[in-house]
């Protein structure tokens, strides 16, 4: 699912990190809690931050750019608490090439979260 592919972690820490190029999305996480921060995501070929399933996460202060059909998205199975807190960070020429009704091309995009 991504460069990064991170599952049922606790403790999530990347921290000023450069991730690009993904084929896919940049980083991908499920059920992750921690912090995402400081860091540069850019050229993924879906989205820069893909979260889904989070409990408490905190997307700060990274720059998200050049990525095909999202820059951070946080979503949920079903409507529920998600806790994620995403601040402070800079989302900058997303496209939407997989084309769609609205859910590609957003810069942030939370869902059911």
């Amino acid at each position: 699912q991504g460069l990064l592919d991170l599952r049922r972690i606790a403790h999530l820490v990347v921290d000023n990190c450069q991730i690009t190029g993904s084929g896919k999305n940049g980083l991908a996480l499920e059920h992750a809690s921690g912090r995402i921060e400081r860091s540069e995501i850019s050229g993924a070929a879906d989205a820069g931050i893909y979260s889904v399933e989070a409990d408490g996460l905190e997307i700060s202060g990274n720059s998200v750019s050049d990525c095909a059909n999202g820059g951070i998205l946080v979503h949920r199975w079903q409507a529920a608490e998600d806790g994620t807190i995403v601040s402070g960070n800079r989302v900058e020429r997303i496209q939407a090439r997989g084309g769609g009704t609205g859910q590609n091309g957003n810069g942030i995009n939370a869902f059911r979260a």
